[in-house]
């Protein structure tokens, strides 16, 4: 009975011990462009655009694990700020020095960072 017990705290320890480091991974940008739709130039609340991933919603809600599609976003080249403009979007998580806060003003939507962004 004891080794048993001995072999369970093993494996415990061995399992809780070997965890992966997502951490690194979080902050790489999406390799792919992203179809994405210009909704808001603005933002009420963080003053950012509001961007429209649904076009390709499978991919965005695979890289963020939100089930949504709407997405402001940090570092947004000023020259493709129009509304209505169809692009295509690289895309990265925010790493936690990067998260600003908003006023809470409005709805609140998740943030991403621009990495590269072009004409469709």
């Amino acid at each position: 009975m004891k080794k048993l017990y001995l072999f369970f705290i093993i494996v415990s320890c061995t399992g809780l011990c070997c965890t992966k480091d997502h951490a690194g991974n979080a902050n790489m940008p999406v390799s792919e462009f992203l179809k994405a739709k210009i909704i808001l130039t603005k933002d009420v609340s963080c003053s950012l655009p509001l961007l429209d991933f649904s076009e390709d919603a499978s991919k965005i809600r695979e890289v963020t694990k939100l089930n949504t599609t709407l997405y402001v976003l940090k570092s947004f080249p000023q020259n493709f700020n129009i509304q209505n403009k169809l692009l295509l979007v690289r895309i990265s998580l925010l790493s936690s020095g990067e998260i600003s806060p908003c006023n809470d003003l409005g709805i609140n939507y998740p943030m991403l960072k621009s990495i590269e962004t072009k004409n469709r």
